[in-house]
């Protein structure tokens, strides 16, 4: 989890840390200007893609971010977005997650 530089433990009303897997469709010709679109959204990691127009990404819910539903709907809306289907969600608690990340 990529956690903002001006995050620090409870600063944040959020007590859940969420991640989504995203499967993109566009066309091949969007597949360039989508891809570098999606490289600016924070929380959002690219896993896979081709230039056929498909990509995989997972999409986390930051502390002190927008909810996670507003971030895939901002993720749709991207031009060159066909179509968005949700692979995957895991929810837990933030606490997990910073203890996890303390001991890596």
């Amino acid at each position: 989890m990529r956690l903002p530089d001006s995050f620090t433990e409870g600063s944040t009303d959020s007590t859940e840390y969420t991640v989504c897997g995203l499967v993109l469709l566009s066309k091949s010709e969007d597949y360039q200007q989508l891809y570098a679109r999606l490289q600016t959204i924070d929380g959002l990691d690219i896993y896979n893609s081709s230039d056929n127009g498909r990509f995989a990404v997972t999409l986390e819910e930051l502390p002190g971010g927008c909810r996670i539903t507003d971030q895939i709907e901002v993720v749709r809306n991207l031009p060159g977005v066909v179509d968005l289907s949700l692979a995957y969600s895991h929810t837990e608690p933030i606490s997990d997650v910073l203890a996890a990340d303390s001991h890596s």
